[in-house]
């Protein structure tokens, strides 16, 4: 995968996680929330402190997320091809399944899908994803 992204990692209550996502694109035009759970929320390209409405909550600095954002054309090659599940309709929208057989999160806007993985597996995504690359 071409960009490594640095992000913050928050474990926490629900409740706590939903006023941040509602307010995380206010943070600034380069953050994208992950909800990974109900109690699990991945700010990517966040690296400032940010106050959590939970004294439990559990907050890190994280840098293991790679990704490649692909254009709609790309995107729609690769998820007809390497994806059993419906992609969201209704954009902007987070999603996260098997993709080429990888579990990868993907930030879907109008014009472009940010396609992320772990760093473990990054190598191994950009060899499935190279053949969809092609056709910006």
């Amino acid at each position: 995968m071409r960009e490594r992204f640095d992000s913050t990692h928050i474990i926490a209550l629900p409740n706590a996680l939903d006023r941040l996502e509602m307010d995380a694109l206010d943070l600034a035009d380069d953050v994208i929330p992950m909800r990974f759970a109900s109690d699990e929320l991945v700010l990517l390209g966040h690296t400032s402190a940010i106050d959590v409405d939970d004294p439990h909550a559990i907050v890190v600095r994280d840098g293991s997320w790679h990704g490649e954002w692909l254009s709609a054309s790309q995107s729609e090659l690769l998820l007809r091809a390497e994806c059993a599940w419906a992609v969201p309709e209704r954009r902007p929208a987070f999603a996260q399944g098997l993709v080429a057989g990888l579990p990868a999160k993907l930030w879907f806007e109008p014009e472009r899908t940010l396609v992320v993985v772990t760093q473990a597996r990054a190598v191994d995504f950009a060899e499935r994803l190279a053949p969809y690359l092609g056709s910006a």
